[in-house]
């Protein structure tokens, strides 16, 4: 049979990459307008303001993950489960009932950031204190956005759940950023920065809802709304203490770095973050695919085809990775500098955040194939010894090293969390999740 003959088959190996070929081309576009936003930013606030910029952005990406109370990965979970299932009142309920629950706990979240940064107000600068006034407005914003995104993705409508958050979102903030800079005649900080983003996301939010709704089968818009609300408050939190963890690994060097090595250091490390993410990029890509599929195939029981699926992701995303690796650490100066002069101070930093990432793509999707599979308990262990481990070494390593000092402990966090899920996915689902182990296995 041809190539293109396979990949038009049902198997998974042709369901992994057509998927994963729609994805890949919206991710790649996403990943350029976000760098391309990020160069915008970089250039028109320094090193200084953009760190208050990252750090306003940090902090809302931890509340966000408490407003979601883990319903974004339980609408992944439930929702393509009830599609295949035919349970039409059931998808109805869970869509609803995360929309408003969302809604809820962000609206209550923003209200009490506000209070907190009136009562903390002395301790802050004025730029530092409105861009967390304008944060109170992007949070609702952030926290539907990426509802809307699971529940897209959960109906296999992967390519499309992307495109608001990835491609629209960054285009307007670019844009918008731009236009304020020239409007303000250079009065453009790190608060004006947060209010390009709110209005970035407020089109982006509606413009994903109107696709929602259009993603929607026939049958479960005419539905009546079933709810099974403990149950999915129930699987929401478990999820909640899975992702609140594993984002507090990603986030906690931003939050740390800010009070600990200044305003300039937290943007140029940010910077460096953000380009070390490139390494795994195709593992967070083909991830998105394997996520419905890692718990159909759980589900169903059919765990050769889990271990063969598993398998293809590490083939590909370790190849991928190990690529952009090399291009990376050799080119890594020269990418630094094109956010400005000052950033190329972050490269020992990115060589060192770039191995870690590289650890990731080598072990695979091992939060997605713990969570998606009922064992995010066990998988939140793991990310709480780890984001200890990673706490303490940040606080004795960065007022010394700096911005290193904070790589060296996400990477050793790091390298923690992936060996113990290797470990544990194997004792539990019998699963090798590690390249070059079980490939004999069928």
């Amino acid at each position: 049979m041809s190539l293109i003959g396979r990949l038009k088959g049902d198997g998974l190996g042709a369901v992994l990459a057509r998927g994963t070929a729609g994805t890949f081309a919206v991710k790649t576009a996403g990943l350029g307008l976000a760098l391309a936003a990020e160069v915008v930013l970089t250039r028109l606030l320094g090193a200084e303001s953009y760190g208050v910029y990252v750090q306003v952005i940090a902090w809302l990406a931890v509340l966000v993950v408490c407003a979601k109370m883990g319903q974004d990965a339980a609408l992944v979970r439930y929702v393509s489960a009830y599609y295949a299932g035919r349970e039409w009142s059931y998808l109805r309920g869970i869509i609803r009932h995360g929309n408003r629950l969302v809604t809820a706990l962000s609206l209550s979240l923003s209200l009490i950031l506000a209070l907190a940064v009136h009562a903390l107000g002395d301790f802050l600068d004025d730029e530092l204190k409105n861009a967390f006034l304008a944060g109170c407005f992007l949070l609702p914003l952030m926290s539907l956005l990426t509802l809307r995104e699971a529940s897209i993705q959960a109906l296999k409508r992967v390519v499309l759940a992307q495109v608001s958050s990835r491609i629209l979102n960054h285009i307007l903030v670019a844009l918008t950023a731009i236009t304020a800079f020239t409007m303000l005649s250079g009065r453009f900080d790190g608060a004006v920065a947060v209010w390009c983003v709110v209005f970035a996301h407020s089109i982006s939010v509606s413009t994903s809802s109107f696709w929602l709704r259009r993603s929607l089968p026939a049958q479960a818009k005419t539905s009546r709304p079933a709810y099974l609300s403990r149950q999915w408050l129930v699987t929401g939190a478990g999820l909640l203490i899975v992702s609140g963890q594993y984002l507090m690994m990603n986030r906690i060097d931003i939050l740390m770095l800010g009070p600990l090595a200044g305003k300039a250091v937290t943007g140029i490390y940010g910077v460096a973050v953000r380009l070390s993410w490139l390494v795994s990029f195709f593992l967070q890509t083909v991830s998105v695919i394997a996520a419905p599929l890692i718990s159909e195939l759980y589900t169903s029981g059919r765990k050769e085809e889990l271990q063969r699926l598993v398998r293809l992701v590490l083939h590909a995303s370790t190849l991928c990775s190990a690529a952009v690796f090399v291009v990376l650490v050799l080119g890594g100066k020269l990418a630094l500098g094109i956010f400005g002069p000052e950033f190329t101070a972050g490269y020992s930093a990115l060589t060192i955040l770039a191995v870690a990432q590289l650890i990731n793509s080598v072990t695979g999707p091992s939060g997605f194939l713990l969570s998606m599979t009922g064992h995010e308990r066990h998988y939140g262990v793991i990310l709480f010894l780890s984001l200890l481990l990673n706490v303490f070494l940040k606080y004795l390593l960065i007022p010394r090293y700096g911005m290193i000092g904070a790589a060296v402990a996400t990477a050793v966090a790091n390298t923690l969390m992936n060996g113990l899920s290797v470990v544990l996915i194997y004792r539990l689902l019998g699963i090798y999740s590690l390249f070059g182990l079980g490939s004999g296995k069928k």
